[in-house]
C-alpha cells in the first residue's frame, strides 16, 4: 500500500507540474501545446482514478484480513 500512496502523490505532482506548463502554453498562445498538455493531464487523471481505487481496494483487503 506505500507504493501506491507513493504514486499517487507522483501523479499529483505531475499533473500540478502539467497544469502549470498549460498556463505558461495559454499565455503563450500555443495551441498545438496547450492540446498536448490537457490530453497529458487527463491521462494522469486517469491513472490517479486508477490508483486511488487500488489504494482503496488494499484497504479493504487489509481491513477483512484483520477481522479474521
Amino acid at each position: 500500500m506505500k507504493e501506491i500512496e507513493k504514486e499517487i502523490v507522483i501523479i499529483r505532482n505531475m499533473i500540478d507540474v502539467l497544469n502549470r506548463c498549460l498556463m505558461i502554453s495559454i499565455s503563450k498562445a500555443e495551441i498545438r501545446e496547450i492540446i498536448k498538455t490537457k490530453k497529458d493531464i487527463r491521462m494522469c487523471k486517469k491513472e490517479l482514478h486508477k490508483l486511488i481505487e487500488a489504494k482503496d481496494v488494499a484497504k479493504e483487503q487489509a481491513k477483512d484480513e484483520s477481522f479474521q
